[in-house]
């Protein structure tokens, strides 16, 4: 007796071990599984968006996509069909996550945990320097700017020495002007020429 035909979750799984040559990740993630039909004799049609109509890999995924569908029991034929994706379909697959759920919820716990970790330890050094804290930020009221030697001073609990007052810069020299002579136009009715003034 033969086996009955696959369901299209068993074909679906099937091909979550089909991976997208250039992505490198399963064409179910990438969502490029566009349509899957099995019909009673065991024919199965599988309908794949390609990103672009003159994907290089278009064999290569064709290939893939039929023997992984075709080792299924209970299949007694593969089609593949190829489509194109929209320009709207290829921005979603690029804003897509480069991970599984699975592991973009691990890392999303993992930096959570630091955050929050980070936070506490922040808080807790505050706190336990909070004195010293007010004591910066008088000193720098008072100066503007703290050296690194002057910051650690503070640290100690030592006094800042009163900075030494510079003299105001003076003001530039004024440049005497160069005064030109005019140089003299002769007359323009032919009458005496002016003498310059």
């Amino acid at each position: 007796m033969s086996n009955p035909p696959p369901t299209v979750e068993q074909v679906t799984q099937a091909l979550a071990g089909v991976n997208d040559p250039e992505i490198h990740r399963p064409i179910t993630e990438l969502g490029m599984v566009k349509d899957v039909q099995v019909a009673p004799d065991g024919t199965v049609r599988v309908d794949i968006w390609l990103t672009v109509a003159g994907c290089p890999l278009r064999d290569t995924i064709n290939r893939d996509v039929q023997a992984a569908v075709g080792a299924l029991p209970g299949v007694s034929r593969v089609r593949v069909e190829l489509d194109v994706m929209s320009e709207e379909q290829r921005r979603e697959l690029q804003t897509r996550r480069e991970v599984s759920e699975r592991t973009a919820q691990l890392v999303d716990a993992e930096v959570s945990r630091v955050i929050k970790e980070a936070y506490t330890r922040a808080t807790q050094v505050l706190q336990e320097n909070m004195e010293l804290l007010h004591t910066v930020a008088a000193a720098l009221l008072d100066r503007e700017t703290l050296t690194g030697d002057e910051v650690a001073a503070l640290a100690r609990g030592e006094e800042l020495p009163p900075r030494p007052v510079s003299p105001p810069p003076s003001a530039p020299a004024l440049a005497t002007p160069v005064l030109h002579p005019k140089p003299s136009k002769p007359p323009l009715f032919g009458g005496p020429e002016v003498a310059p003034a």
